[in-house]
């Protein structure tokens, strides 16, 4: 990399008041220092403590979906060739934005979907009984039909979720999810 490509990219990421970003593969080694470079991050932020611990609360959601669901193989079992997960963390005048990226297989997209629109149509109201009925089956089955996580996320932060899936062959797609945590 030459120095004009990494004065760009620190320009690039300067004006976008990027916190702090990570590209690469999510191991429980990387997680780890992650998070606790994550925390001090916050820390050092002037804003609310109530803030502080709804922020951290959602990007260690996001990275605990993102190290969990993302596939490192295509439907025909073929190491991917860019198994990576993003996580981008920034912040403007009224909100912090966190990003994450990961692949998913593509026949999970269509769920994915309807499971993010469900929580983005819901109020808080709809959004408490989902929660409930969502811990109630989990309890029952052992499985969640909605994630438990996406849920607080939107109970917390009053945001919608905004997201893209990107087909990249193979059936795998890359996922990106975007959250909003406001600034009081």
């Amino acid at each position: 990399m030459s120095s004009l490509n990494a004065q760009e990219m620190y320009q690039f990421m300067n004006e976008r008041n990027i916190i702090l970003s990570f590209v690469g593969d999510l191991t429980r080694e990387v997680t780890t220092p992650l998070l606790q470079n994550i925390k001090k991050s916050i820390n050092k932020l002037q804003i609310r403590k109530k803030t502080k611990t709804v922020l951290y609360d959602v990007i260690v959601e996001c990275i605990d979906n993102i190290s969990r669901h993302n596939v490192v193989t295509d439907t025909e079992n073929k190491l991917l060739p860019e198994k990576s997960v993003m996580f981008i963390f920034c912040r403007d005048e009224h909100n912090f934005t966190v990003i994450t990226g990961n692949h998913v297989y593509s026949e999970r997209v269509k769920q994915l979907q309807h499971n993010l629109e469900t929580i983005n149509s819901s109020d808080n109201k709809k959004l408490k009984k989902l929660y409930d009925e969502v811990l109630s089956h989990k309890f029952k089955t052992g499985r969640e039909q909605i994630g438990l996580g996406m849920i607080e996320i939107a109970l917390s932060t009053g945001s919608k979720f905004k997201y893209e899936f990107r087909e990249i062959g193979k059936g795998v797609s890359f996922y990106v999810q975007q959250v909003l945590v406001p600034l009081d």
